[in-house]
């Protein structure tokens, strides 16, 4: 099934909004005093630019295509979704008393932003997931 791709041509931002989502985050980072699986997480991304274009590579492990947004705005690339929380070698944990010795996978609802230093022409961009990596390819506009 292929992802789904759309192209958001308007994105509106009131003034003060990064402020204001800046200060929330420190506030529930401050009241949580640890990450939990609800928080937001972003996953390890490379955004490469060669002569023709961007081309951005996310690590997202254990998911499947329909699980991921792809969305192009026009100075900004955003891939969001959710990673659900599946038992470790079969042990389900929520009808077991179990310890957590190591935990280092994320889960819940994550998002990527990638600000685009260049125009792209967004009727060429290509999306694929392939084995946990999704690769977004975002051909230079030529004007």
């Amino acid at each position: 099934m292929p992802l789904r791709y759309r192209r958001v041509t308007y994105r509106y931002t009131a003034p003060g909004a990064d402020v204001e989502q800046f200060f929330r985050r420190i506030w529930d980072l401050n009241r949580q005093q640890t990450w939990t699986a609800r928080a937001r997480w972003r996953p390890p991304t490379d955004v490469l630019e060669g002569p023709l274009g961007l081309s951005v590579k996310i690590e997202l492990a254990g998911m499947q295509e329909d699980d991921v947004d792809v969305a192009l705005f026009d100075d900004m690339l955003v891939v969001s979704g959710s990673r659900v929380e599946e038992p470790v070698g079969g042990l389900d944990c929520h009808s077991y008393d179990c310890r957590y010795h190591e935990s280092g996978v994320r889960y819940g609802d994550f998002r990527v932003e990638v600000y685009l230093p260049l125009p792209v022409d967004p009727d060429r961009v290509v999306a694929r997931y392939d084995r946990g990596f999704l690769y977004v390819t975002l051909p230079r506009r030529e004007d």
